[in-house]
C-alpha cells in the first residue's frame, strides 16, 4: 500500500525542502502552503478531483486545504522539488493564503522560464541553502530568497476567495476521510450516514478514482500518521494508538503489520526515535530526515546536475 510522505504530517515553522523521485500519492489535504517543481519527467496531479499532467518545468503552488494527490505512470520516476511551509511564515501573505487560493494553481513551463529564467540553479542553490544550514545569517538570506520565489509566482496566479465546499460526491467524502479519521468509530458506515449516500456507492467512487477501498484508504491515513510518530517522536505505543484511531494497541498493532510486515515495535526500533512530542505544535529543521535516498541531494538532482561535473 502506498504510503504517504511523512512529512505531510506535522507542522513546520521551517521550511522542508526535498528533491526525490515522487509516486503515487492519493488525495489528502493539509494545513501547508506546498510548491513543486517537476525536475525531470512528468506527473500526474489531481486537484480536487480533477487531474492534469504536470511536465519538466512545470509547477504546482497548493495552498492550505486543497485537496491533491499524484499519480505517476509505471515504469516512470519523475523527480520533483518540493517545498512545505506554515502560512505563519510567510506573514501577511501566508495569512491571505489561508482566505484565498489561486484560480489556477498550475504554472507552466513557459511562465516559470520567463520569471526565473535559471530555474534550475535556483532550485538547486535553495535545496543546498537549506540542507542543515546552522548559521542564522545565511538561514534568513536563503528564507528570504523562498519568499521571493514564491512571491513572483504569486504575482502572475491570480488570487480568488477560497470556496471550500464542493458539490462531488467524492471530494466532500474524502475531505470528510482528511478529517475524521483519527477517530476510532469512524468508518464507512459513518462516512456514508454523513453524506446521505450507500456505503456501495462511496466503494464504487473511491475504487474508481484513487484504486482504493474507503477502508483502506482511512488505514493509509492513519499509519502514515504512524510512520510520523514512531519515527520522530518518543511516544509509546499505547498514544500512537490512540492518536491514530485505534482503540487498542492489538487493533493498531494488527493493522500496521498488515500493511508494515512488522509490528510497530519493531519499526520505531529500525528507524529510531526520541524527539519531544508536542500535542499542540511539533517543529523539525533536520533537513536530512526528508530525504528518500541515502544519497547527498547533489547527487539524485534530476535535471538539475551541474552539467560540469
Amino acid at each position: 500500500m502506498t504510503q504517504l510522505a511523512k512529512y505531510e504530517n506535522e507542522l513546520y515553522l521551517n521550511p522542508q525542502i526535498t528533491v526525490a523521485h515522487e509516486r503515487d500519492f492519493p488525495l489528502h489535504q493539509h494545513r501547508h502552503i506546498e510548491l513543486i517543481c517537476v525536475t525531470s519527467g512528468s506527473i500526474g496531479v489531481n486537484i480536487n478531483g480533477r487531474t492534469t499532467t504536470l511536465n519538466e518545468g512545470d509547477a504546482a503552488f497548493f495552498v492550505p486545504y486543497v485537496l491533491h494527490g499524484y499519480s505517476v505512470e509505471d515504469g516512470h520516476k519523475p523527480f520533483l522539488f518540493k517545498a512545505l511551509f506554515e502560512p505563519e511564515s510567510l506573514g501577511a501573505m501566508g495569512t491571505l493564503l489561508l482566505e484565498y487560493v489561486p484560480k489556477s494553481p498550475i504554472i507552466k513551463n513557459e511562465t516559470m522560464n520567463s520569471l526565473f529564467p535559471n530555474l534550475s540553479e535556483k532550485l538547486s542553490g535553495l535545496c543546498k541553502g537549506f540542507e542543515n544550514n546552522q548559521d542564522p545569517a545565511k538561514y534568513m538570506r536563503y528564507f528570504s530568497e523562498l519568499v521571493s520565489f514564491v512571491s513572483d509566482i504569486l504575482n502572475v496566479t491570480p488570487l480568488e476567495k477560497s470556496d471550500k465546499t464542493d458539490t462531488s460526491l467524492f471530494i466532500r467524502a474524502v475531505r470528510i476521510c482528511c478529517e475524521k479519521y483519527t477517530e476510532e468509530s469512524f468508518n464507512v458506515t459513518v462516512l456514508s450516514r454523513a453524506l446521505g449516500a450507500t456505503p456501495a456507492r462511496l466503494q464504487q467512487l473511491f475504487s474508481k478514482n484513487i484504486n482504493l477501498a474507503v477502508k483502506e484508504y482511512i488505514t493509509l491515513l492513519r499509519m502514515s500518521k504512524a510512520d510520523s510518530y514512531l519515527t520522530d517522536t518518543d511516544m509509546n505505543i499505547l498514544d500512537i494508538a490512540y492518536h491514530c484511531g485505534y482503540g487498542t494497541v492489538r487493533s493498531f498493532n494488527r493493522a500496521f503489520m498488515k500493511t508494515h510486515g512488522v509490528t510497530p515495535s519493531q519499526f520505531k526500533k529500525s528507524h529510531g526515535s526520541g524527539k519531544t512530542f508536542s500535542t499542540v505544535r511539533k517543529v523539525l529543521s533536520n533537513f536530512d530526515l526528508f530525504y528518500t535516498s541515502d544519497k547527498k541531494p547533489e547527487y539524485f538532482f534530476a535535471g538539475l546536475e551541474d552539467k560540469k561535473k
